[in-house]
């Protein structure tokens, strides 16, 4: 997802699935302060700021550096099991994932380009009972 980002505008973390969970202005020793958080699952961070800008920059870095594994990779292919991500990054159905994300089936498990997916590896898919 190469949009442009807008850095006082959650957008394009609300693309990528995040929801904002609360969003104040506050004063903090006279001074202007701003705070952000964010939801996707069971998973949030938050950023603070004196600016919407550097907050959101805060949570953009976190999500960067690990937090979501696919914060620069939205359009990965996952494998569905059970009508979930076999990674865990949503407990939404494919309806209601970001935009860009898609899957297969076990069946064609080589074909996904999610790291977290291509971490459980064939050998925990045999692992898995098969009536799901």
């Amino acid at each position: 997802m190469n949009d442009p980002i807008e850095p006082s505008s959650p957008d394009d973390l609300r693309r990528r699935g995040w929801r904002v969970a609360v969003h104040n202005d506050y004063r903090q020793h006279g001074q202007h302060w701003t705070f952000w958080l964010f939801t996707r699952g069971s998973t949030c961070v938050k950023g603070e700021g004196r600016t919407d800008a550097e907050a959101l920059d805060s949570v953009r870095r976190q999500l960067r550096s690990g937090l979501d594994p696919w914060f620069d990779n939205p359009r990965a292919v996952h494998v569905l099991y059970g009508g979930f991500p076999l990674c865990g990054f949503s407990q939404e159905p494919p309806v209601d994932w970001p935009e860009g994300m898609t899957w297969v089936g076990l069946s064609e498990w080589e074909k996904t380009t999610c790291e977290g997916c291509r971490a459980k590896g064939p050998e925990h898919l045999r692992e898995l009972p098969a009536n799901r």
